[in-house]
């Protein structure tokens, strides 16, 4: 017997100009705004036990700031604390958000997310209809590649350069499996959630963007009638756009940037295009399944982190 409700809602958190960005090993400040960035919010619902599952346009939030957005959105939904899950798309044009920051536009920044958050979770969860759950693979080809090479010195770099002759090969392998659910309710949109593990820093500069996430999102809407999109990135600490061997027209719409990585807002709206057209060859024909019951786990990963010697911290 499927009990399924779903609601879906979206905030608009793009910051004032002047603002730091963050993603960088180096200063960047808002220039200007190429696209809006979101904060998108599935809600999901059995018998009494609510989820709320909220996606952010940004790079990266600590677990402190994790640990107040989450208790703030339960005071004010209700909802429980482990029932909560917060995540960034990791785009790379956008914000810092610090809680403890001094300065003042960051300030103030933060502020209106640790509202909106509490907006959307909540606009989400009015907007529960009784649904029923499909799921989908498809594909997306040749846009996302690991970026960490085995050097014929036997050495390891990350983004050796395109068409570096010391390259031997790539350091694992590429998941380009485009995961899809799909949340078909009654007397309102369709609800489109959607799993790709890529970086989002196909962009670069200092204007803000929402990055490929948000072209993939605008993609599905506007291939499929009646259907809101949501996005969860993968596991990309390893794996971003960078095809050190690329053929015919791989690199239009694409600048050397100051890294040596080659980037582009045109090859965020390719990419996002290409693993909407993976939603898109999963849609029409995911397996339907009933859904009895909801039941939400909180869990700790612990990845020890590569840290440099004492003799290497200059460098």
């Amino acid at each position: 017997m499927n009990r399924l409700y779903a609601g879906f809602s979206r905030v608009n958190i793009t910051p004032m100009l002047g603002i730091g960005i963050c993603g960088y090993y180096k200063p960047r400040y808002a220039e200007g705004i190429l696209d809006e960035l979101e904060i998108n919010a599935l809600a999901l619902a059995c018998d009494e036990v609510r989820a709320v599952l909220l996606s952010i346009d940004h790079c990266g939030i600590t677990q402190d700031v994790i640990s107040e957005f989450r208790k703030h959105i339960s005071e004010v939904t209700g909802v429980s604390n482990e029932s909560i899950y917060i995540h960034a798309t990791h785009t790379h044009t956008a914000p810092f958000l610090n809680k403890d920051s001094k300065d003042e536009l960051e300030k103030e920044y933060y502020r209106n997310v640790y509202h909106k958050m509490a907006d959307a979770a909540q606009l989400a969860l009015v907007d529960l209809k009784p649904a029923k759950m499909g799921w989908g693979v498809g594909d997306a080809p040749n846009i996302a590649f690991v970026r960490r090479f085995r050097m014929k010195d036997g050495s390891v770099m990350t983004n050796p350069g395109v068409d570096n002759p010391d390259i031997v090969e790539p350091i694992g392998d590429v998941d380009e499996r485009v995961s899809v659910l799909r949340f078909d309710r009654e007397g309102a949109e369709n609800l489109v959630l959607v799993n790709f593990a890529d970086h989002p820093d196909t962009v670069g500069g200092s204007k803000i963007s929402a990055d490929w996430p948000g072209f993939l999102r605008k993609t599905v809407e506007q291939s499929l009638d009646n259907v809101k999109c949501i996005f969860f990135n993968g596991a990309e600490g390893d794996v971003n756009h960078v095809n050190v061997h690329p053929e015919g027209g791989y690199l239009n719409d694409m600048f050397m940037d100051f890294d040596d990585v080659s980037r582009g807002y045109g090859h965020a709206r390719y990419m996002g295009r290409v693993v909407a057209g993976g939603v898109l060859q999963a849609y029409d024909k995911v397996k339907y399944t009933d859904v009895a019951s909801l039941h939400c786990i909180n869990r700790t990963i612990q990845i020890p982190s590569n840290m440099p010697r004492e003799e290497d911290m200059e460098e």
